[in-house]
């Protein structure tokens, strides 16, 4: 199977299922808003540019289901620069290091 990412991932480990996106995604950004506001943004952008209305959450409150979440974890991802993307049926989780 070919994936194509950027940056290539280090190691990638398939797991089962599919996901398919809502008739609107939810970008929910669940810690750090300020410097994870402008990814939001951008990544908003490229969904609707690909026909996918979406929607930016920062609320801790919020109770709803995620489309996609960012967040930062420098303690469970200790390189600079490096992530972990999950991808479920049930949403997708990207998480940066910094």
């Amino acid at each position: 199977m070919d994936i194509q990412l950027f940056p290539e991932p280090q190691d990638v480990t398939l797991g089962q299922g599919i996901f398919t996106f809502p008739p609107t995604a939810t970008l929910m950004i669940a810690n750090a808003p300020q410097c994870m506001f402008p990814i939001a943004q951008r990544l908003k952008a490229k969904l609707v540019t690909n026909a996918i209305p979406a929607e930016i959450t920062a609320s801790a409150a919020w109770a709803g289901a995620a489309t996609i979440t960012l967040a930062v974890d420098a303690a469970g991802l200790p390189k600079p620069e490096s992530y972990r993307l999950t991808i479920a049926p049930e949403g997708i989780r990207i998480t940066g290091a910094d």
